[in-house]
């Protein structure tokens, strides 16, 4: 017996993963049977995640996130002044 080719369980949650984690695009491969998610974020390129289930691609993903954090160059930090008095005070 083969596996239906529109598999509406793995669509929708591939969907709900997807919408709680909108920094990411997640499908459901049909022919490889296997989820899917592409990062929305600065990420490696060719930074692709695949699981053959949601509970390892939503781990996946949060590792890929966690990494790709680390990673960024940090933002560059304004001078600190001292507040200096008004003239004639």
């Amino acid at each position: 017996m083969t596996a239906p080719l529109s598999d509406p369980d793995q669509r929708r949650a591939a969907a709900q993963i997807a919408q709680h984690s909108p920094q990411w695009v997640v499908i459901w491969g049909t022919h490889t049977r296997l989820y899917w998610a592409f990062p929305r974020f600065h990420a490696p390129p060719g930074t692709i995640i695949t699981a053959p289930g949601t509970a390892e691609l939503t781990t996946r993903m949060q590792h890929t996130e966690l990494a790709a954090r680390a990673h960024m160059p940090r933002p560059p930090q304004t001078p600190r002044t001292t507040s200096q008095p008004a003239q004639g005070e």
